[in-house]
């Protein structure tokens, strides 16, 4: 369910949101159901039917080709000859960087095998180091992924000494399996703040009913421990997706500590996507809570991927989304703000 850290598409905001249109429609957290929008349907197709809810069959249901998707065979094509000053490795002679160490486990199996996931599975890892501390480094991924979707943990690995040695474990108060609310998690990424804080932001769901959530959860001593995720934006029936979160760790900008988080939200309206909107949200007290969300694009069913780039010490932000999530498409569109 997500892109990787580099998009197509450029939305640059001047000013940090500077004129940028607000999204009213829909609500950010702290994550009571009361502030949590129900979405633009007052029922879904299952709850009319009678059917219980299910979110991998919601997203098979609604999903459309991705703009310029091939839709006809095309014949094969030979690859490029090979440049003359490209080379391949082998193992006979593989070229050795001295300061370049041999593979480090990072990670070993938290979970026991569970019903109707890959068991010993870790998916979409990310990685980030510490800008105060070049030896503090955090990786996430997931844990045990469901076959139609998400997983049943967010773990993480951190180490102190540069890569050497790792401590690992899971995100605590995140879902079922570990004491939380939500039967599934998906969709890692990591980011490193001022202070030795780390953000990890999570999309958190349900299987068996519509709610979900994009939420984040803050280390404050280099990536060992883990509060409780905090809502940035939640819905009970439109759904959250494709996130991206970064922090301003420019001690010159005036945004210094400033945490961005950015994703796309899929509006359900009978079969196929009616809208997936890019949006993005900021926390200005180290992710204890989040602005109500921007609406940097809305565009069409399913052809925005968010990704969020590290902001620059100056008042500029980027943005960055792919236009049919790397599949060949139009040129992609440049927005600002």
């Amino acid at each position: 369910m997500r892109t990787s850290r580099v998009g197509i598409a450029v939305l640059l905001l001047l000013a940090l949101f500077g004129g940028s249109t607000r999204l009213n429609a829909l609500a950010p957290g702290p994550g009571p159901q009361s502030q949590r929008q129900r979405g633009l349907l007052e029922q879904s197709p299952e709850e009319e039917e009678g059917q219980q809810f299910s979110r991998a069959r919601w997203i098979r249901e609604h999903r459309l080709p991705y703009p310029g998707a091939p839709t006809v065979a095309t014949e094969a094509v030979a690859p490029p000859p090979v440049p003359p000053d490209f080379f391949l490795l082998s193992t006979a002679d593989a070229f050795v960087d001295a300061d370049v160490t041999s593979p480090v486990r990072v990670n070993n199996d938290l979970l026991p095998p569970g019903n109707a996931t890959n068991p010993w599975s870790q998916a979409e890892p990310d990685i980030d180091v510490n800008p105060e501390n070049d030896d503090n480094i955090v990786a996430v991924y997931q844990e045990s992924r469901f076959r139609d979707g998400g997983a049943r943990a967010l773990n993480f690995s951190t180490s102190f000494d540069g890569g050497l040695t790792w401590t690992e474990g899971s995100l605590p108060h995140l879902t079922q399996e570990l004491g939380g609310p939500w039967e599934r998690a998906s969709d890692p990424w990591v980011a490193f703040g001022p202070g030795n804080r780390v953000y990890y932001v999570s999309l958190d769901f349900n299987e068996t009913n519509p709610a979900n959530q994009i939420g984040v959860s803050v280390s404050t001593d280099g990536g060992l421990s883990w509060g409780p995720p905090v809502t940035v934006f939640g819905s009970d029936l439109d759904f959250n997706d494709k996130e991206a979160i970064e922090v301003d760790t420019h001690p010159a900008s005036s945004f210094y500590g400033n945490v961005y988080v950015a994703w796309d939200v899929n509006i359900a309206q009978g079969q196929g996507f009616a809208a997936q909107h890019l949006l993005v949200a900021r926390s200005v007290d180290g992710g204890a809570s989040y602005r109500a969300p921007l609406l940097l694009r809305a565009a069409g069913s399913n052809d925005t991927c968010a990704n969020l780039s590290t902001s620059i010490p100056s008042p500029c932000g980027y943005i960055m989304n792919s236009s049919g999530c790397g599949l060949p498409a139009a040129r992609p569109p440049v927005s600002s703000s």
